[in-house]
């Protein structure tokens, strides 16, 4: 029988050591996506400052904007934050640069520049880590050879499926996505 104030056993300390250690590795990944999803949360409010005069000058002279200057904003390097480097209009097509959200910098910067990459990552973002469905629209992109949504769409389910899943599969329910 043990004295009262004798404490805890090594072995004790060992496995209530092991049980942090598990539940943290199950919760790091979550904390990540969370910080990642408020980056983008809080980097949105600066396509918001580009879309009004962008739809402004729509609406009045059924016209795009050519750059930022058209469009009465500042030089694209002075549209900041700690996410977003720049943020550019040409010809009523809004940019930002410095999109990091697969830690791949070929996969950002195919994110940056084509709107349909961005969506699509954004559609890949279930039920995976943040970074791999955000990788996955590059990886699109080369085993397609396109990001064209009227290609993608026209493609036979069962070839573009098997796209998905080639290893390594681009989603983790391919068949399903």
């Amino acid at each position: 029988m043990r004295s009262a104030g004798a404490g805890f056993s090594m072995m004790e300390v060992l496995v209530a050591l092991a049980i942090v250690a598990i539940l943290a590795t199950l919760a790091i990944p979550s904390f990540q996506n969370s910080i990642v999803r408020d980056q983008i949360v809080t980097a949105a409010p600066l396509a918001n400052l580009a879309k009004k005069p962008v739809e402004g000058m729509w609406a009045a002279a059924q016209a795009f904007p050519a750059d930022n200057a058209a469009a009465g904003l500042p030089a694209a390097d002075k549209i900041v934050s700690n996410f977003v480097s720049a943020v550019a209009v040409q010809d009523g097509v809004m940019t930002s640069r410095t999109l990091a959200l697969s830690q791949d910098p070929d996969a950002d910067a195919l994110l940056a520049r084509d709107p349909l990459a961005l969506l699509l990552g954004m559609l890949l973002d279930q039920q995976i880590p943040m970074e791999k469905a955000f990788t996955g629209p590059k990886v699109l992109l080369e085993r397609l050879g396109h990001l064209d949504a009227a290609r993608i769409a026209d493609a036979d389910p069962e070839a573009f499926a098997t796209v998905m899943a080639t290893p390594p599969a681009v989603h983790r329910f391919p068949g399903s996505m």
